[in-house]
């Protein structure tokens, strides 16, 4: 009998399901409960994403050896498998109740948690998952994803960073880091890392050449911007963003309204974001080009008439408005950004306010001019 096991294992092992599972229905002919050999059958059905059947042996194998945890945890993983996750959830709960210091079962059904969008316990189970010796860097990188999905940030980097540690020639995680770090530089070492593994990938080229702005010149920002794209003979939409803010930041507005411009000509046909077009409007603003400014904050009212972008573009509109000359109009405007107020939150409300005041008062100036 054992030398037969041996042989299903081994077929098993050697991607040979169908023979595994005739030599086991051979020990089974023989001993019906054989819990080894429903297990190994077991597996090869889930292996053939028989599911249906796997759960069957396995639960049979766990009801004639009691303590065979190993069963009952792969019958979990088909349950969750076939999409039951009320049951596979109750196998877990009772694996945890037993074996408290079992990582695998916690590892387990942190993945659970994680497809029933429960993210508290999905990050309680990977932290005890940790603590039992689970640790990896796939769970360490799993820990972070739900630790940022929760908002505890500084956690959540710290969770990142040892993922990196244990595998620091992942690039999806040092990808992550360069997304997600809060420290420019630190980011910054992540794209240059990166490319300096790929140097003819145009994405990261961008990234590198768009970090190193910041210790740029001014004028070598735009021939960096341009050299880039008459290489790759293509606009450079992410550069020529951060070309113009860049500028914007060092108070070179009417460069930064320059590429503000090209940046949205290089996306042609594509629906701009409010935020996008709150953030041209103000650079626009900036740089005395009022007649765009206005076309800028005109457009969160039509792609995004919820309150926040109408609290925010209508006062920024109705300076553009005062600017023109367009005194009842932008009186007009300033009655509409009141009214939008009480419907904001409070970190919404300041920003709003402040925008508010400083039109108010640009109009109260105008206004006195004029008696």
């Amino acid at each position: 009998m054992d030398a037969q096991l041996n042989l299903a294992k081994q077929q098993y092992g050697n991607g040979d399901f169908d023979k595994s599972i005739a030599t086991c229905n051979r020990i089974l002919q023989a001993e019906p409960a054989h819990p080894a050999a429903l297990f190994c059958r077991g597996m090869c059905y889930e292996a053939m994403d028989d599911t249906g059947a796997a759960i069957e042996d396995y639960e049979r194998a766990a009801a004639v050896a009691p303590g065979f945890k190993e069963a009952e945890i792969r019958a979990a993983g088909c349950y969750v498998a076939n999409w039951n996750f009320v049951e596979a959830l109750r196998i877990y709960d009772e694996l945890t109740k037993r074996y408290p210091d079992w990582g695998r079962v916690f590892r387990e059904r942190a993945q659970l948690h994680c497809n029933c969008a429960n993210y508290e316990k999905e990050r309680d189970d990977l932290v005890r998952a940790i603590e039992l010796g689970e640790e990896n860097a796939d769970l360490r990188f799993s820990l972070f994803t739900t630790l940022d999905l929760l908002g505890e940030k500084v956690s959540a980097l710290a969770h990142l960073n040892r993922a990196i540690e244990l595998d620091p020639e992942n690039e999806g995680y040092r990808r992550e880091r360069a997304l997600y770090h809060p420290d420019i530089e630190k980011r910054q070492c992540e794209w240059e890392w990166l490319f300096a593994r790929h140097p003819d990938d145009p994405d990261l080229e961008q990234q590198c050449l768009g970090g190193r702005f910041e210790s740029m010149e001014s004028s070598e920002i735009i021939s960096v911007l341009k050299a880039y794209e008459k290489k790759h003979n293509s606009q450079s939409s992410l550069l020529r963003y951060l070309a113009a803010s860049t500028l914007y930041e060092r108070e070179r507005f009417e460069e930064a309204a320059d590429c503000t411009r090209d940046y949205f000509l290089s996306l042609g046909d594509t629906t701009v974001p409010s935020a996008e077009s709150m953030w041209a409007g103000e650079i626009y603003f900036a740089a005395g080009r009022i007649a765009e400014a206005a076309q800028a904050f005109a457009a969160p009212r039509v792609n995004m008439p919820d309150p926040e972008y109408q609290a925010h573009s209508l006062p920024l509109l109705a300076r553009c408005c005062i600017r023109e000359g367009k005194i009842k109009e932008a009186a007009v405007l300033l009655r509409q950004a009141e009214a939008r107020m009480p419907e904001l939150g409070e970190k919404d409300l300041a920003v709003a306010m402040l925008a508010l005041d400083l039109a108010k008062e640009e109009l109260k100036q105008v206004m006195a001019t004029l008696k």
